[in-house]
């Protein structure tokens, strides 16, 4: 029996390696805005996912230590202060996520977030003897930086959560614990 059992695992493993190689591979980077590698300015909008479809200059440019990064700007902005920015990490070899310079907040988090509470709204009960409370727990802020969900993301996190605050669907937030690490040298 055990026997068996071992078989149809090695061949549950080799069926879904086999359908893996059959798929097409995609050469499309899952953010239009990452081929942009040369510095200068350019038109993007709707086509490029951009924050609300609206249209943009995306301005690429290196800072001192040779790194890229990019900046959003609306195409009727009256000033030349960027809306969004991001930059390129050399470990993940392409850009960050293009962050709100007012909110911290990513924009792609923010539509999911909106794709989220009207998921919620269609569910929730109203009325006075109803609570909603929104939970958040393992955020791990610390002082370096690190590219996996601990480090500066997790106020980042912290940031997004708090835009469910801004949409009016919680009565009550908390965080559960493991707020922050401490470094110790």
């Amino acid at each position: 029996m055990n026997i068996i059992k071992k078989t149809q695992g090695v061949l549950d493993q080799l069926s879904g390696m086999s359908k893996k190689w059959r798929q097409k591979r995609r050469d499309i980077p899952f953010d239009e805005m990452q081929q942009y590698m040369t510095v200068g300015e350019y038109q993007v909008g709707s086509a490029q996912d951009t924050p609300n479809g609206e249209d943009y200059d995306l301005i690429v440019y290196k800072d001192d230590e040779g790194t890229l990064h990019q900046a959003l700007r609306p195409v009727d902005a009256s000033d030349l202060a960027p809306e969004y920015v991001r930059k390129f990490d050399k470990r993940l070899d392409r850009y960050q996520a293009f962050v709100n310079k007012k909110t911290g907040r990513r924009y792609i988090v923010e539509r999911q977030l909106d794709d989220f509470v009207d998921y919620v709204n269609r569910h929730i009960r109203k009325g006075n003897n109803s609570v909603n409370i929104g939970v958040l727990t393992d955020t791990h802020y610390k002082e370096s930086d690190s590219i996996d969900f601990y480090g500066h993301n997790g106020l980042t996190h912290v940031k997004e959560f708090n835009y469910l605050e801004d949409k009016n669907i919680l009565d009550l937030k908390a965080h559960l614990g493991d707020w922050m690490d401490l470094i110790q040298d």
